[in-house]
């Protein structure tokens, strides 16, 4: 009924990077995926770098502000796939720590994850009368915890100081 035309390297390059920024790398890949020439795709990554469609500069942006909640391990390694410059892994990495240290981001990372369910966590726990068995669900708690903060890149000794700050913030406010 409809046929399906072939768009060319720049329509479909364009089409990519219309719905979010790649870096020249990911984009090349993506292209010849998709059955591009490679020489075809150099020239239409040129002109759109000519043309400030794409910039390696953004996507650092674009990745930094994707993983701001995660370690610079992560986002290290996210970034070595892309065949970056060190120069602009240095800048992704400026900017990162402009956002917070590892420890702010960690704390960051756990409240968007647990803040909601924490206090009320706490009180399922308190409510418990056999001691026991309160400390094997606040430990249960505490291991999903640290395995959620060491999946997002996080040290061990940086996601046990975050959780137990911000546990005792939360046992500290449910005294009160």
């Amino acid at each position: 009924m409809f046929k399906k035309t072939k768009l060319s390297c720049l329509q479909k390059s364009i089409a990519l990077l219309s719905r979010r920024e790649y870096s020249a790398c990911e984009l090349k890949n993506k292209l010849s995926n998709y059955g591009y020439d490679i020489e075809e795709i150099e020239v239409t990554i040129q002109k759109l770098q000519q043309k400030k469609l794409q910039s390696n500069e953004r996507f650092i942006e674009y990745i930094t502000r994707k993983n701001s909640n995660k370690s610079f391990n992560k986002l290290n390694y996210e970034l070595k796939q892309h065949n970056l410059t060190c120069e602009e892994k240095e800048a992704a990495k400026h900017s990162l720590e402009q956002i917070g240290s590892e420890y702010d981001r960690a704390c960051n990372a756990w409240h968007k994850k647990f803040s909601n369910s924490s206090y009320s966590y706490y009180l399922k726990i308190n409510s418990y009368e056999d001691a026991a068995q309160k400390k094997v669900e606040q430990n249960k708690y505490y291991q999903k915890q640290v395995r959620f903060l060491l999946s997002q890149g996080f040290s061990c000794d940086t996601a046990i100081k975050a959780i137990k700050d911000l546990n005792n913030n939360i046992e500290n406010t449910q005294d009160e």
